[in-house]
């Protein structure tokens, strides 16, 4: 089966309209799939397999996704002319014969990739792109840490403070006075709300632990740009233990530095971060964020390269 040294072997230098990716890289074991061009995935799911068969300067190269691949995927190889090119392919298996195979894209050119070994920076969002959340289990957390759920009108009214909290136009002292009236809470309750507030995150770790690769090459470098509050980001650091994806981190509420989706200011923040993280600056900036308001600011900033709107 494809092992990660294989695969970036293949996809580090080449440039191929798919790609195999490893959709667990937080386990031992990778979970393979093909990221087409257009960003959809392919899967191995019951009895199919697709794999990637590609020649390049007369190698042959089979990347598929489950072990009984391979051997089907490796003579259709054989049988094609010696070209450089590469296939993205189906295989089924019916039971215990041989499996059939479906050819889904190709012959398709091969070509080589402008390889950046330095000064790689990924300007990463936080909320959807390494967590989930949802603002309506402040309602269930809360109940579980103080016994009852907040009024529908309560959580309305404490909604309604949170993008100024987390734009910095509201203190966290003063915000939790008024959460505090609104929720009947008292000074001693503090630590409890702060945990209540930030139990709406389930972090992905798959995406953690990809980031955490990508920041493991030899001049890479990441910095999180996030619109968050100061509650979420001492709670969330501690609770996951992400103190070293969240170093240097650029968030809304900082001073000098407007949300993203209102000026590219928190962008050419983390840029400099990533500049100082690199004693140099970087040869490639990329901006990640699932909402395209704030992707739009980014791309506006001449110091970001390019954009990726995140989607799963």
């Amino acid at each position: 089966m494809a092992n990660a040294r294989d695969v970036d072997a293949l996809h580090h230098p080449w440039r191929l309209p798919f790609e195999l990716v490893d959709r667990t890289p937080q386990e031992d074991t990778p979970t393979w799939a093909v990221v087409l061009e257009d960003g959809n995935l392919l899967e191995a799911l019951g009895p199919f397999a697709p794999a990637i068969v590609a020649r390049v300067q007369g190698a042959g190269h089979v990347l598929a996704t489950r072990p009984w691949a391979e051997q089907a995927a490796a003579r259709f190889l054989a049988a094609q002319p010696e070209q450089d090119c590469a296939w993205l392919i189906r295989l089924a298996r019916p039971g215990a014969g041989s499996p059939e195979l479906l050819i889904l894209h190709g012959p398709e050119p091969v070509q080589p990739r402008t390889i950046r070994n330095r000064g790689i920076a990924l300007l990463m969002d936080f909320g959807k792109v390494l967590c989930h959340f949802d603002y309506n289990w402040f309602s269930w957390s809360h109940a579980a840490v103080f016994g009852h759920k907040p009024s529908s009108e309560t959580l309305v009214k404490i909604e309604a403070l949170r993008p100024a909290f987390e734009a910095g136009d509201i203190a966290e002292n003063t915000f939790f006075e008024h959460c505090a009236n609104h929720l009947g809470l008292f000074d001693a309750n503090r630590k409890m709300f702060d945990a209540a507030w930030a139990n709406i995150l389930r972090l992905h770790n798959d995406m953690a632990a990809l980031l955490r690769h990508a920041r493991n090459q030899p001049g890479w470098t990441s910095v999180i740009v996030s619109n968050i509050d100061p509650i979420m980001v001492r709670e969330t650091v501690a609770r996951f233990e992400l103190a070293d994806i969240f170093d240097q981190g650029v968030y809304s509420y900082h001073k000098k530095v407007r949300p993203k989706h209102e000026d590219g200011s928190m962008w050419k923040l983390a840029t400099k971060r990533c500049h100082e993280k690199l004693d140099g600056d970087p040869q490639l900036v990329i901006a990640t964020d699932d909402m395209p308001a704030n992707l739009l600011t980014a791309a506006a900033e001449d110091c970001v390269d390019d954009t990726i709107r995140f989607h799963n």
